[in-house]
Formats: C-alpha cells, structure tokens, sequence
C-alpha cells in the first residue's frame, strides 16, 4: 500500500470492509448473488462462492413441489435468493435439505421458513427450534457488532463524507432489525433418519441418504431420474478433512459408485464428471502417509493443474498438523 495515502482514505477503505456486507443494498446484491445454471428442466446449479459461507446449490423442481439442496449462512445472500425463487417457480418450496451437520450454516432457514411457512428442514442430525434461535440471535450479534465498529469510524471521517456511509449504516441497521423479528419464527429440524428416505416431488423423485462425509454427520441426494448426484462438502475434489472419520469418508465415496450417474455436484467448484469421484477417495487415502516428497509426487499426478495441486498440498499438511495435535 502507498504510504503516501492520507489518512482519510485509510479509514474510507477500512470502513468499507467494516460494513461491505451489512450495507449492500437488496437491489446490488440480486443481481448476481445467486447465479443459475440450468442442468435440465427440472435441475438447477445455483453458483456458491468459493467459500465456507456460501457453498453451491441445487434446485430441484417437480410438478407439485421443489425442493433446495444445501443451505448456508449467509442471509443476504438468502434474501436474494428467495426473490429469485419467487420469480421462477409455480410451485412451492416444500423441503430444504442441510447437507451437513453445522448450525452456523444453517441460519438462513429461518428466512426460507418465513417465505414458505409449510417448508420442511430436513437434516442429519435433529436441530431444535432453540438451538437454531440462538445461532441466528449469535450470527445477528456480530452484525450489530460490526454496526457499533462502523459508527465509530464514521465519526472519525471528514464531516463531508459522513453522509453517504450514514445512509449505508441506516441501511444495515434495518436489515438487522427486521431479521430480529424473524427469529421466533425458528423452526426446528427433521432428522434423515426419522424422515422418508424418498422425497416425491410431483414427477420427480429424491434420494436422501445418510453418509459419513464432511461433518461426520451427512446428507447425500440422489436423482435417479437426471442420475445426478448433490452431497457438498463431502465430494469436493479437495476433501476438508478431520481426523475422526478419514476412512469412512472415503468408504462412504467409494460406495456412491453404486449409483448409476452422469454428473455430481460439490459444494465448490463446477459438477464434474462421475470417473472424476475417484479423486477425493484417492485424497483420502494419502492423508495416512507421511513422507512429504511421496505425497508431493501423487499430488501431482492427482491434480494435474498447479493450483489445485497446491491446495491439496496445504491441506494435507493442516492434516499431519491436526494429527500432531492429537
């Protein structure tokens, strides 16, 4: 960064990171939070970005009911989503899908809940109604938090340049406020393992199944009808990986090679290819050696772009460091 910048411009750039996220208008943020690819007449991939908050999605739509395919914690983002929603369907929303088990991405179905009060929550594990109101009065903490921070250094810019954040500030505050008042509507979840493993859509039918994958406690959805499969996090090509449950991940990888299918969708990155499985249950299985220069070699027959062999690299060796920590 220039040291010549003054002050005033320091600040002006430390406050927009302070509040990018809380000021950004509804109207800016549909546009392009949400980008749908078509996959068939039935099948949307909803685009995530590349980051723990927002993973990708899915839509699926049948004649009666549709249903949304992993959820995630970033509100806005939602917001946007469920205007989108209202525009392209003609049926309504009955079931939202948590592929994993983690509150803090969960949050969001309070808005979806709110848009389409008979939605259902579907999820590995149950999640009551309190449970979820405190993560989402915690996620709105922060916001609030982050308001107070952005105040403060309102008031330190010049008097001239006040205003237009002020007016982006007011902003932020009344999003807070009116997802304050949403959060009594918090529902609570149904376990897979209570639910029917079979969702009917209306010409459509969804396969849901428990999986040991990215959490430990996993959701896997299978189309029979589009043969595609939609599990998150737990078929990334670069694996997230714990120690607890390495080898039943890879177990559970392995056994989806039991659907017949065209195309699988991650959590990152675009859908790839049904031979292309392979790749995560072979990452797996390297986190149980050691020797750096033997992992680097498979790494990079692996992963033949340079990019992703890096990140592969780096995440094998936060592995062996969680190891150590054992």
């Amino acid at each position: 960064m220039p040291t010549s910048w003054s002050k005033p411009i320091l600040r002006s750039i430390s406050l927009i990171w302070a509040i990018i996220l809380l000021a950004a208008s509804f109207k800016s943020t549909a546009a392009n939070a949400n980008q749908f690819h078509k996959v068939n007449d039935a099948v949307y991939f909803i685009q995530g970005k590349d980051s723990a908050l927002q993973p990708n999605q899915a839509l699926v739509i049948g004649k009666q009911c549709a249903l949304l395919a992993s959820i995630h914690g970033d509100l806005v983002t939602t917001e946007a989503l469920i205007h989108e929603l209202e525009k392209r369907l003609t049926v309504p929303l009955c079931y939202a899908i948590s592929l994993h088990a983690d509150i803090k991405q969960d949050t969001s179905i309070v808005l979806l809940k709110h848009a389409y009060p008979n939605l259902q929550w579907l999820s590995p594990t149950a999640t009551s109604a309190n449970a979820l109101t405190r993560a989402f009065h915690s996620q709105l903490e922060l916001f609030n938090q982050s308001v107070m921070l952005s105040e403060n250094r309102i008031a330190s810019l010049e008097p001239s340049e006040r205003p237009k954040w002020q007016a982006k500030l007011a902003l932020a505050k009344s999003r807070i406020a009116t997802w304050s008042k949403l959060a009594t509507q918090a529902p609570s979840s149904k376990a897979i393992g209570n639910a029917p493993k079979t969702v009917e859509l209306g010409g459509v039918v969804v396969e849901l199944a428990q999986v040991t994958g990215f959490s430990g406690h996993d959701i896997s959805v299978y189309l029979p009808k589009y043969q595609g499969l939609i599990a998150g996090y737990s078929v990334d090509q670069i694996p997230l990986a714990h120690l607890p449950h390495t080898t039943q991940w890879q177990q559970a990888i392995i056994h989806f090679n039991r659907y017949a299918l065209d195309w699988i969708l991650p959590a990152t990155g675009k859908p790839y290819r049904p031979e292309m499985l392979t790749t995560p249950a072979q990452f797996l299985a390297l986190l149980a050696l050691q020797d750096t220069q033997q992992v680097v070699e498979k790494i990079s027959i692996l992963y033949p772009d340079k990019h992703m062999q890096q990140r592969a690299l780096l995440q094998w060796q936060h592995f062996q460091q969680q190891r150590n920590f054992e």
